[in-house]
């Protein structure tokens, strides 16, 4: 995938086309997903408490907090 993209991305830079744009954008941010949907309330909480890289720990909070075992602060 990465290799694919990789060339994609040296065939439109050298067209001068606008792909490392679109390339930035899907960037997950605090308030948006890759895909730029908002991100639900346990998704921001795991976030605030696990940091913004993915990890194991992180979707198991996610999951608990979706099926309502987490307490709202």
């Amino acid at each position: 995938m990465l290799e694919r993209l990789s060339g994609m991305l040296a065939r439109n830079l050298i067209s001068g086309d606008t792909m490392w744009k679109e390339v930035l954008k899907a960037k997950a941010t605090a308030t948006h997903n890759s895909k730029g949907e908002k991100k639900d309330r346990c998704a921001k909480l795991a976030d605030k408490k696990y940091g913004m890289k993915g990890s194991a720990y992180k979707s198991g909070y996610m999951v608990q907090c979706r099926r309502g075992k987490v307490s709202k602060k």
